[in-house]
């Protein structure tokens, strides 16, 4: 294949994810980082979104199993325990869903993040070999 179709097929990939990326309203924080194509302050960034991913999925899997003990405790009991009630249940179901939510936006980072690093890192050795 032509290297110069390789490139613009890369610099393509690299826009579309950049434009996923910018639809990350959630990620202010990481924005200047995100939409660059310096490729060591997107390395840092993504092992800190890795590590901070990999806390909201075990969160999120102990919260799971948590609340299907708690459950399990209530419908076993026949809701005759006065420390489950209803309130604290939808209180548990509230913050899984909201650390599951997080988790998955995490991953979606994470992997825009990996996708583009990779890109770059090909965009570089084509250079390399010219």
């Amino acid at each position: 294949m032509n290297t110069e179709k390789i490139k613009l097929d890369i610099e393509i990939r690299i826009s579309e994810i950049n434009e996923s990326m910018d639809k990350y309203h959630w990620r202010n924080q990481y924005k200047d980082t995100l939409l660059g194509a310096e490729l060591e302050p997107l390395e840092k960034l993504s092992k800190r979104v890795s590590l901070q991913f990999r806390i909201y999925n075990i969160a999120a899997i102990v919260f799971s199993v948590f609340l299907i003990i708690v459950s399990l405790v209530t419908f076993l009991n026949d809701q005759k325990n006065d420390f489950v009630n209803m309130d604290k249940i939808g209180l548990l179901v509230i913050c899984t869903l909201g650390i599951v939510f997080n988790s998955f936006g995490h991953y979606k980072l994470k992997v825009n993040l990996e996708n583009k690093i990779f890109l770059i890192k090909l965009w570089e050795k084509i250079d390399g070999e010219l």
